[in-house]
């Protein structure tokens, strides 16, 4: 079996543009993470679910604070291991903190395709296709089979995949114009979605699709520069992880699973000796005793996160030569080979029992999907308005002129049913949690 080559797995080309700007004193890939921050979808994730909805207490983390936790996790996970590589392969061309700028940036954006109220808005965009799906007499009936599942389970990976690479600064022509590297180690998910029930599910990179239809050319593009190995036949194939993805889902691991709970004790969903406990089989041995609990949760947080990046660099060699041959397909936070992998088990399992089970979360997500229904609702008549117009905006009617108008709408490049739908999908997905409550509320005649 071939294995990948880090040479290629390093591509600094950028999609959609061919021309070879000097760095003028920034490394290609931290241009990258400053497009990133300073993109527009980015700023939005401040507004956005984590865990919990419209949350009252500042100190709860949003996707904001979370993606930049991630990433500074993702920065330390990708130079240590880049050290432990350059020694290993004998790299002269990549420096160590070119891995840990690529994990970063990668990090950065991993969550910049999530909807409105967190995984709950996710699940709420594909009830509604259900639903419209299944009607007979609803525009939506006739969207082609091939593409229903894109609406159907509506994917937040594949969402952040169509922003950097079409929405976003340069549309249509490349987004962020990010280099190949970057775009290849944020996504998880290296597949279409029309492959989602033809494939066993046995690689970890084909549990979900991280790509459209409409952004595979990209990714196929992406993967053969980069040298990713393909999985699968000819007609139903995909591709294999780039390595340093999984860095990137371990950062996202270990940031989530300690910092929900150290959430928890802010929204007393756990009690303090409860995460305490979880926290000191990650960090060891402590000594924090003249500390006040919210000080000792932090203390516990900073070295549980210190020793579970040591943990997953050394797991990530460990598997070093079958993530280069496309064949690892597990988690470092779960690898058998991680001794952290039991606690992370266990914090997984009471997070699920308590804080995503509370209360006030599931009121909020109740009323998200509640809104999401009711936005989508309004907007069907945009979409049954262009049908009957040949998906030509100009001949819409008053109502629909206006809605379009309300969401800065843009159909100059959608000529048919499924590249319309994902213009209201893009503007969906794209709301913060206040803005869709915001505009729920208008649309619903309470000025």
């Amino acid at each position: 079996m071939s294995k990948m080559k880090w040479k290629k797995l390093f591509s600094k080309q950028r999609l959609c543009r061919s021309d070879s700007r000097p760095e003028q004193g920034r490394n290609p890939f931290q241009q990258d993470l400053d497009r990133i921050v300073f993109s527009g979808s980015f700023r939005r994730l401040a507004n956005k679910t984590q865990v919990h909805p419209l949350a009252e207490n500042d100190l709860i983390h949003n996707r904001l604070t979370h993606s930049i936790e991630t990433a500074s996790v993702g920065r330390s996970l990708g130079t240590i291991v880049g050290s432990k590589v350059i020694a290993k392969e004998k790299l002269k061309d990549i420096t160590e903190d070119e891995f840990g700028y690529v994990v970063q940036a990668a990090c950065l954006a991993h969550d910049i395709g999530n909807p409105p109220f967190g995984h709950a808005g996710e699940t709420a965009i594909g009830d509604w296709f259900e639903k419209e799906f299944n009607n007979q007499n609803s525009v939506l009936h006739k969207m082609p089979g091939n593409k229903r599942d894109e609406f159907l389970k509506f994917e937040g990976n594949a969402q952040g995949f169509r922003i950097l690479t079409q929405l976003e600064n340069n549309k249509f022509l490349g987004g962020l114009q990010l280099t190949y590297a970057i775009l290849s180690t944020f996504t998880k998910y290296p597949r279409p979605a029309f492959l989602l029930n033809t494939l066993d599910g046995q690689y970890i990179g084909a549990k979900k699709y991280g790509f459209f239809s409409s952004e595979q050319k990209y990714y196929d593009q992406i993967g053969k520069t980069l040298g990713l190995i393909q999985k699968g036949s000819s007609s139903e194939g995909y591709y294999c992880r780039h390595p340093l993805a999984f860095l990137v889902e371990a950062a996202d691991d270990i940031c989530y699973n300690i910092v929900d709970l150290e959430d928890a004790v802010v929204t007393r969903d756990l009690q303090f000796d409860e995460v305490a406990n979880l926290l000191e089989k990650l960090a060891g041995e402590t000594d924090y005793s003249n500390h006040t609990n919210e000080e000792k949760i932090a203390y516990l947080r900073a070295k549980a996160i210190g020793e579970a990046v040591k943990q997953c660099a050394e797991t990530f060699m460990t598997n070093y030569d079958s993530i280069m041959k496309g064949e690892y397909s597990n988690s470092l936070t779960e690898d058998p080979s991680n001794p952290l992998k039991d606690t992370f088990k266990q914090m997984k399992e009471k997070s699920k029992e308590r804080i995503f089970t509370s209360q006030r979360k599931t009121e909020l997500e109740i009323s998200g999907h509640k809104i999401i229904f009711g936005i989508l609702d309004t907007y069907k008549e945009v979409l049954v308005d262009l049908a009957n117009n040949n998906w030509k905006e100009n001949n819409l009617s008053g109502v629909s002129k206006k809605l379009i108008r309300l969401g800065e709408l843009n159909f100059s490049n959608a000529t048919d049913l499924y590249s319309c739908t994902q213009v209201i999908t893009d503007f969906v997905s794209g709301m913060t949690d206040r803005y869709a409550s915001d505009l729920f509320k208008k649309l619903s005649g309470n000025l």
